[in-house]
C-alpha cells in the first residue's frame, strides 16, 4: 500500500505543528534546547552511529521551527570541521546537512512519502556533483581523475593493511588491479546505497518518534511502514537490469550492475516491511525483535531481497491476514 497525498491539516510552516491542537505550554529543560546544536556532529564522528546523523536536526525541524534547524546544522558543521577537517565536513554537508535540510520541507509541502525520499536523494546528488565540480575548478583537476586517485589510493591500503585469510576472503583471487576497476563501476550504486539508507532509515525514525503529530498531519497510521511496498512500475527495469547482466555487454552492463543494486536496495526496504509485520503477527517485540532484523539483514540477504521482490506477485501479508 503506497503513500497518498492524502489531505490533513494545512501546513504552511514548520511552526503550525505545534499549533494543531492546544496545550499546556511546558518549561523544556536548556540542556535538551543545547543538545540538537551538537548531537548531530557526535553521532557523525562516532562512526558506527553515522547513518542517524540527520534524525536530531529533523526533529529540531518540526519541534521548534526552521531557523532553529539551520541554525543547528551550522553549529553542527563547525563542530564537524574542526573535529575531523575538511574532508569530512565536505561528506557531513552532502550526506547529512543536504537530507537534515531539504527533506522536512518537502514533507511540510505534503508530497507523499516516495515524493519526498526520491526529492531529498535528488538534492544530496545535486549538492555532491556541486562539490566535486568546485573542487575540481579550485584546484585545477579532473574530478572523475581525482575520485580514481583516491579508490586506488584506499584499494592500496587496504591490500597492505589485510591479513593473508581477509585479503583471500575479500579479494578471492582477483588482481588488485582489477578489483580497483570493478570499485570504480560500482562506485554510483555504492553511494546511492549509502544515501537510500540514510534517507529511509532516519526517515522511519521520523514518523515512528512522530514529532508534533507528523503522521497526522500526513494522513499516515503508526503501521503505514509496515504495509509500504514499492511502485509497480520499479519491477521491469529490475528485470532488464537483471538480463543485461546476465552477458558482458560493456557500459551497458556496468550501468545495468548499478541500476539492479539500487533497485534491490528498494525491494530489501519492502522486505523489511513483511518482515516487521511478521513479527507483529507473531507478536515477537523487543530484543528477540531486533536481533530477528539483524540475522535478517546481515546473514538472510538474498532471501530478504526476494521475499521483498515476489511480494508483487504473491502478496505474503494478504496471505498471513487470511491464515
Amino acid at each position: 500500500m503506497q503513500s497518498t497525498e492524502t489531505p490533513g491539516v494545512p501546513m504552511e510552516s514548520a511552526g503550525e505543528f505545534s499549533q494543531s491542537s492546544p496545550q499546556t505550554p511546558l518549561k523544556i529543560p536548556i540542556w535538551v534546547k543545547v543538545v540538537p546544536l551538537f548531537l548531530s556532529a557526535l553521532l557523525f564522528i562516532s562512526g558506527i552511529f553515522a547513518v542517524f546523523s540527520p534524525l536530531p536536526l529533523l526533529l529540531l525541524f518540526f519541534q521548534r521551527g526552521r531557523k532553529w534547524a539551520w541554525i543547528a546544522a551550522l553549529t553542527n558543521a563547525t563542530l564537524v570541521y574542526f573535529g575531523t577537517g575538511p574532508t569530512a565536513f565536505q561528506f557531513y554537508i552532502v550526506f547529512v546537512l543536504s537530507i537534515s535540510l531539504s527533506l522536512p520541507e518537502f514533507l511540510k509541502a505534503r508530497l507523499s512519502l516516495e515524493k519526498s525520499a526520491l526529492s531529498a536523494l535528488a538534492i544530496l546528488m545535486v549538492s555532491a556533483l556541486l562539490l566535486i565540480s568546485v573542487y575540481g575548478f579550485l584546484h585545477h583537476i579532473s574530478p572523475w581523475m581525482e575520485m580514481r586517485a583516491q579508490v586506488s589510493s584506499l584499494v592500496d591500503y587496504m591490500v597492505l593493511n589485510l591479513s593473508p585469510e581477509a585479503k583471500e576472503q575479500w579479494m578471492g583471487t582477483t588482481d588488485p588491479v582489477e578489483w580497483k576497476q570493478n570499485m570504480l563501476i560500482e562506485l554510483p550504486s555504492a553511494i546511492g546505497l549509502v544515501a537510500l539508507v540514510l534517507v529511509w532509515a532516519n526517515l522511519s525514525l521520523l514518523l515512528r518518534l512522530n514529532p508534533q503529530r507528523i503522521r497526522e498531519q500526513l494522513g499516515l497510521d503508526a503501521k503505514f511502514l509496515q504495509r509500504w511496498k514499492a511502485p509497480g512500475f520499479l519491477v521491469w527495469p529490475t528485470i532488464l537490469a537483471g538480463f543485461l547482466l546476465l552477458g558482458d555487454w560493456g557500459v551497458p552492463s556496468e550501468v545495468a550492475l548499478n541500476v539492479f543494486k539500487l533497485l534491490m536496495a528498494v525491494y530489501a526496504i519492502q522486505g523489511l516491511a513483511i518482515l516487521s509485520f511478521l513479527f507483529d503477527v507473531w507478536n515477537i517485540r523487543g530484543f528477540f525483535r531486533s536481533v530477528g532484523f539483524i540475522v535478517a539483514v546481515f546473514l538472510m540477504m538474498p532471501l530478504l531481497l526476494s521475499v521483498g521482490f515476489f511480494d508483487q506477485w504473491f502478496d505474503f501479508r494478504a496471505k498471513f491476514r487470511q491464515s
